[in-house]
């Protein structure tokens, strides 16, 4: 307690329980710790052994992320008499924690502002793993079977079998870069949409293909202003004859 918080032990025991406790981390410790007595006091042992991560203010007013571990020990009636409970400073973790959840959240808004998702596939297992933004591209929800099959299932009809040749020739034989550029059809609603796949790769120390990471662009727009500038080329190249 002293090296925590900077207080004696002597001290803390004249505080008033939850003392040390920010306010907010009070309330939110003290409802949940009454709710699981009473489970507990009840039948359920489950809720013996509580774990709660709260902010502690320190002496000289700074904050600290503790993780509190705090034992229900009843008596012989079944009551709880006593409580056994353990602090731990985790003030650097949740700082590491706070700062990737900062990081995947910009990641996820860029991702969604630039129509870009992320996807990573084990080719041992033949499963791959998307963000939020790429699911969405793909029309798919949680329960859409992620294997290659799965991908196969997505790609247009006419353009399946050659994109299935292209994965297994290129990528999976001769260990190339996946760089593509496909059409969709989107389970979601039916749609037709054009993406750019990238896929770089990761092997083990033999040389050994194991993942493949990389993205999924949204390119329908610049595809269908391609489009419309072929066309007016066309339409110009008549007007020339």
């Amino acid at each position: 307690v002293e090296r925590q918080c900077g207080y004696s032990p002597e001290e803390v025991m004249a505080m008033p329980v939850g003392a040390l406790l920010t306010p907010e981390s009070y309330r939110v410790v003290e409802g949940s710790f009454r709710e699981r007595l009473a489970k507990f006091e009840a039948g359920s042992e489950a809720d013996r052994i509580q774990t709660y991560e709260v902010d502690q203010r320190r002496r000289d007013g700074s904050l600290m992320r503790v993780e509190m571990v705090i034992t229900l020990l009843p008596g012989e009636d079944g009551r709880v008499r006593e409580i056994l409970g353990v602090s731990r400073d985790v003030t650097e973790r949740h700082r590491h924690t706070e700062a990737l959840r900062e990081k995947e959240y910009w990641l996820s808004e860029s991702q969604r502002a630039s129509r870009i998702g992320s996807y990573a596939t084990d080719f041992t297992t033949g499963v791959w793993t998307s963000s939020a933004t790429l699911d969405e591209i793909f029309g798919i929800g949680p329960e859409y079977i992620r294997s290659v099959d799965g991908w196969a299932g997505l790609v247009y009809p006419e353009d399946r079998r050659e994109m299935l040749e292209y994965l297994q020739r290129e990528v999976v034989e001769r260990q190339r870069p996946f760089d593509r550029e496909y059409r969709i059809v989107r389970p979601s609603d039916g749609q037709i949409r054009w993406v750019h796949g990238r896929g770089a790769l990761v092997h083990n120390a033999k040389g050994e293909l194991l993942t493949m990471t990389g993205t999924i662009q949204d390119i329908t727009e610049r595809k269908r202003l391609e489009e419309q500038l072929l066309q007016a080329q066309k339409m110009e190249s008549v007007g020339r004859l």
